[in-house]
């Protein structure tokens, strides 16, 4: 749909100040960070992943202790496995008229993990023996081990010439309002701008003007991520009647993200040359922001696997809401820069610490697996997830602040969604191989997925959903197996860069096209 720019405009200005997915200042805990830690994908072994990730009903592997743990309980034999992974992110940024492509690459491990597997036997005296019982429980297996649910790795740069406004519009519209003489002692990123000069009054106390009134700046935009979310899990299972299999799992949580972020702008055409008429003489400006978050967690997760034949079986897990405190470290800094004037304008960079919890939802999960004798099998899993749901709250201990504007948006823009996963595996003698599919429903509800694409002069959609593809293969010994596998995703996310104050201006979106590559070899020995 071709629209005028004003049509653009008006239609966007209400849905820009509902998202405010990103303003410039990233520390804040906003929509963006429960939209992170939410964005689990496929995760497992090599043997797992190769096949889609659908191993919930599956079952004697050690991603059971994340997916369901009853599936431990099919396990005959000790096992002690560990999977390298590499990992290669790819991101195509849009960013107004302009679109870069970069790389992050990283390597690690998924997992890592032991099961220890049990029968039980009893004495037959007229055997002279010990016999397994032919009913009750039969067998039990405890997990512990490390997975990797997430990595944040991505490097982003896009550079671009906006004609329309500047970043330095976004900082006039946070210090709307306050007079200032409170304004040049006040802390923020409207203080820093104000000390910087690249705001100025209009002759109307409360009332500010940017120092790029109308644009034209070179913008250049550089966002380096790391971080990943690792979880414990200390697993336990029975087998009952070889019918009947019952799991339960603790896991911990460990979390870390980092964000460097640098906002660069320049008067590449002269354009701002007078301080007459609300102008100023700008020449270039700086925006850094560094932010660094830590913390911890913990759930639960009880499964149940039924095998009413031996060639089918049908899982069901339910993992509890995951409780996560986190600790954020931020330190920013603003400067800028004037014509014939070779002082950087601002203060000394501000920092600070903010302590907050954070609740995901709770996940359900139902899979089923067809097996066919001894040449393979096929499995598929459905999960359910209300993200709306997701919660901020400040701990007792802590400085309080209520968050009811985070979660009233968490609640607007966020949607219950499902994701299926499907997968197969081929086996000839000792040979695996493994293919399959997963798709991940969107977190964000279809509205809030629309962006203008300026070349075209359209409103053009992003898919929220994620997609991964699957392939593998493994060779399996006596006591050894080695398993190779390779996950593909795609999956794309939009962000206002900055908002523009202004009910007739366009705020800038930031739109990023991830293509991530996952090679995973899982090595493990049964004992």
């Amino acid at each position: 749909m071709i629209l005028s720019m004003n049509q653009i405009r008006f239609r966007f200005f209400k849905l820009f100040w509902v998202v405010m997915l990103a303003s410039s200042s990233l520390f804040a805990q906003n929509e963006l960070d429960a939209l992170r830690y939410n964005s689990i994908g496929i995760t497992g072994t090599a043997r797992a992943v190769g096949a889609g990730g659908a191993f919930s009903a599956v079952g004697a592997d050690y991603s059971s202790a994340y997916l369901n743990p009853a599936g431990l309980a099919l396990y005959r034999r000790s096992d002690f496995m560990l999977t390298p992974r590499m990992r290669f992110a790819n991101t195509e940024a849009q960013y107004l008229d302009v679109r870069e492509k970069h790389a992050a690459s990283k390597v690690g491990f998924a997992n890592v993990g032991y099961v220890g597997a049990s029968r039980i036997e009893k004495w037959d005296p007229s055997a002279n023996t010990s016999r397994e019982p032919e009913r009750g429980l039969k067998s039990y297996a405890f997990a512990v081990g490390v997975t990797q649910l997430a990595n944040f790795n991505r490097f982003t740069q896009v550079s671009a010439y906006n004609n329309a406004n500047s970043i330095t519009d976004y900082y006039a519209g946070l210090a709307s309002g306050q007079s200032y003489a409170l304004l040049a002692n006040s802390f923020g990123i409207a203080g820093s701008a104000w000390q910087a000069g690249l705001i100025d009054t209009s002759g109307t106390d409360g009332n500010y003007v940017p120092a790029a009134l109308g644009g034209e700046m070179q913008q250049d935009i550089t966002i380096i991520e790391t971080g990943r979310i690792n979880e414990w899990d200390l697993a336990g299972a029975i087998n009952l009647d070889d019918k009947f299999y019952v799991g339960l799992s603790i896991g911990i949580l460990d979390v870390k993200y980092g964000q460097e972020l640098y906002h660069d702008e320049s008067d590449v055409n002269d354009v701002h040359q007078t301080w007459a008429n609300d102008s100023t003489p700008l020449a270039a400006m700086s925006y850094t922001d560094f932010y660094d978050v830590s913390g911890s967690g913990i759930n639960a997760k009880l499964g149940v696997i039924f095998k009413p034949a031996d060639f089918f079986r049908i899982g069901v897990s339910f993992q509890s809401p995951t409780v996560v405190s986190l600790d954020d470290e931020y330190i920013y800094e603003i400067t800028g820069n004037f014509d014939q004037d070779p002082t950087n304008y601002g203060r000394a960079a501000e920092s600070g610490t903010f302590s907050y919890n954070l609740t995901t939802p709770f996940k359900v999960t139902a899979g089923a697996m067809v097996l066919f004798r001894k040449s393979g099998f096929i499995t598929a899993d459905f999960e359910f997830q209300d993200y709306a749901s997701s919660t901020y709250r400040t701990p007792d201990d802590a400085q309080f602040y209520d968050f009811r504007t985070e979660n009233q948006r968490i609640r607007e823009l966020f949607a219950a969604a499902f994701n299926f996963r499907l997968g197969g595996e081929l086996r000839l003698n000792q040979a695996r191989f493994r293919a399959g599919y997963a798709l991940y429903g969107s977190i964000l509800k279809s509205e809030f997925l629309q962006f203008v694409d300026l070349p075209s002069n359209t409103i053009q959609n992003i898919s929220g959903n994620r997609h991964f593809v699957t392939a593998g293969i493994g060779y399996k010994a006596e006591s050894f197996y080695i398993d190779l596998a390779y996950v593909h995703e795609l999956a794309s996310d939009r962000r206002i860069y900055y908002l523009v104050q202004d009910v007739n201006a366009y705020s800038p979106e930031l739109i990023r096209r991830n293509s991530i590559g996952n090679l995973y070899t899982t090595i493990g020995f049964t004992f």
